[in-house]
């Protein structure tokens, strides 16, 4: 019976052992695999974040050649003949051929024929005036989702809050030229918690954080960098940009009204390709006639703010809605022009 009981013993200790040295047979390829699977998955993650990082040097390096090209071209003199280059070089790019086939439909309408408008500078004024409006306000596209921000008067803007538009946390804006009139910058911080870049030199302000996430900057935008005669520290938008930190950031909404400066400062934006990450775009723009102390709005004049707004429509910027502002009475001198990006939806 002891002689069993020690066989058995022996047989349950040899079965212990063996079952033993099974499961660390398993464990060890399992752990194998799994540093395989592993190993593989870093593998496509590597490739992954260097395709990302190549295709992202790609891109830089496109902008970097573009600007250059365009910078070549700023020199030129001639407001008109600057611009026609420029234009030119921008439509070369391409890349939003056919692009009303390929927006989403609810972004869709049919263009009226602004776009076929042809402005000269050899035009007569009131003609090339009528052009230009008629331009300005042949709507390109539609905003399925238009919301107010700010109040219901002068201060608050409309903005595109559709699935692709819409400002979620986090959220940037750029609202450039507030003077007293602080609804829109209050209500995109506070209701929707966006952070909010403002900028105004005319209000006599230095620069401050008047909230958790609206920062007030004493600079203006302008075609150029300098200091004007006013003492105002002027700047370029690439310029703010990078002054904050936000090259590369994605801007949600940039809202602007200059009193006049802004045709000067959108042509440094598009020779300087620092809309490429602005995915809305609402401006007030002003003519000549802005409280009669600048004379006369030309042909030529009306000829190189209509070559701007060509070059904004070139990069993919189009017009969703035109409001008028009758800040002249009798005359027409102002006007709201509201644009996304349609970079952001093609197919």
């Amino acid at each position: 019976m002891a002689l069993s009981l020690r066989k058995y013993s022996s047989l349950t200790i040899c079965i212990t052992v063996v079952t033993v040295m099974l499961l660390l047979i398993l464990l060890l390829r399992r752990n194998k695999t799994i540093s395989s699977e592993s190993d593989i998955s870093d593998s496509i993650d590597s490739e992954r974040s260097a395709e990302l990082t190549e295709e992202k040097e790609s891109k830089m390096t496109a902008v970097i050649a573009l600007r250059t090209e365009l910078r070549e071209l700023s020199t030129e003199a001639d407001n008109v003949t600057r611009m026609r280059s420029i234009l030119e070089v921008l439509n070369k790019q391409g890349t939003l051929e056919n692009w009303l086939d390929r927006i989403p439909d609810e972004y869709r309408r049919t263009i009226g024929n602004g776009s076929l408008i042809e402005i000269h500078p050899n035009m007569k004024p009131k003609e090339a005036s009528h052009l230009f409006y008629k331009y300005a306000t042949t709507m390109q596209v539609k905003c399925p989702r238009a919301v107010r921000v700010g109040t219901n008067v002068d201060g608050g803007w409309d903005v595109c809050l559709s699935e692709q538009y819409n400002v979620k946390t986090p959220c940037l804006v750029y609202s450039i030229g507030m003077g007293i009139l602080w609804s829109f910058d209050y209500d995109i911080t506070k209701k929707y918690g966006c952070a909010n870049m403002a900028y105004d030199p005319t209000i006599q302000k230095i620069s401050y954080k008047p909230s958790e996430l609206l920062w007030f900057h004493d600079l203006g935008l302008a075609g150029d960098n300098f200091v004007d005669s006013h003492n105002w520290t002027m700047r370029t938008f690439e310029r703010l940009l990078e002054l904050s930190g936000h090259t590369e950031a994605t801007i949600d909404i940039l809202k602007m009204d200059i009193e006049f400066a802004e045709w000067a400062a959108i042509e440094s934006m598009l020779v300087e390709v620092s809309l490429r990450n602005v995915k809305q775009f609402v401006f007030e723009f002003h003519t000549k006639e802005l409280k009669r102390i600048r004379g006369k709005t030309s042909s030529s004049d009306f000829t190189y703010y209509w070559l701007l707004l060509r070059g904004l429509d070139a990069i993919g910027f189009k017009i969703w809605k035109f409001l008028p502002n009758e800040c002249c009475p009798g005359v027409r001198c102002c006007g709201l022009l509201h644009f996304i990006n349609i970079n952001y939806i093609v197919r």
